[in-house]
């Protein structure tokens, strides 16, 4: 192979300027119509707006809220991140 040859080839696998290298699909794509039907304000029932009553922020609170509908009170435990295993060893 000559050494234009192996340019040629090399500039093909360089992408384009502002050219987007992460594709997302379905649910997660920036056409999609199943995450722009989601609306917070919409009741879902009849159409209509909704508004805001209040906001919980007391822990304790939120947590016997939590399990009188039987779902846990606390978030999972976050796992290790991966780099930290690897510089470990």
């Amino acid at each position: 192979m000559s050494t234009l040859q192996f340019m040629q080839r090399l500039a093909a696998l360089v992408p384009r300027l502002r050219l987007h290298l992460t594709r997302f699909h379905g649910v997660l794509a920036p056409s999609s119509t199943t995450a722009a039907k989601i609306d917070v304000e919409g009741c879902p029932n009849c159409g209509g707006s909704l508004k805001t009553i209040t906001a919980i922020l007391e822990q304790p609170v939120i947590e016997k809220i939590l399990t009188h509908l039987w779902l846990q009170a606390r978030a999972p435990p976050r796992a290790p991140a991966r780099g930290s295993q690897l510089r470990a060893a």
